[in-house]
């Protein structure tokens, strides 16, 4: 198995765990869509910009944990 096949593989699975992350949140409709939309037409970028942008109680709960100390 090449390199490209498992990075492939491995975006693949990223998006489906995106994907699946998208849809248990609970946000309005709009903003799901648009994350889905932009999490596959645009793999990897899409991506990216979702857990920077699109998970912002990860980072506000990564603060506070790093507060706690």
């Amino acid at each position: 198995m090449s390199i490209t096949r498992v990075l492939a593989f491995t975006l693949l699975l990223l998006n489906v765990w995106a994907l699946y992350d998208i849809l248990r949140r609970p946000v309005d409709l709009g903003s799901k869509l648009m994350w889905i939309v932009l999490v596959w037409l645009f793999p990897f970028i899409g991506l990216l910009l979702y857990l920077l942008f699109g998970r912002p109680n990860l980072i506000r709960a990564e603060r506070t944990g790093q507060s706690q100390f």
